[in-house]
């Protein structure tokens, strides 16, 4: 049970930092696609 501790707590962390860091970046994606399409709108409210 200890060496199970020692070694799954440090692999767990691991693990579950890699799955946010590839989260945050897939939905940083989305993001700036949104934001991208925020600033088209308002540049084409402007024209009118």
């Amino acid at each position: 049970m200890n060496i199970w501790f020692e070694y799954g707590v440090p692999f767990g962390l691991v693990a579950f930092g890699l799955l946010a860091v590839l989260y945050a970046h897939l939905e940083g994606k989305r993001v700036d696609r949104l934001i991208v399409e925020e600033r088209r709108r308002e540049r084409l409210s402007r024209r009118r």
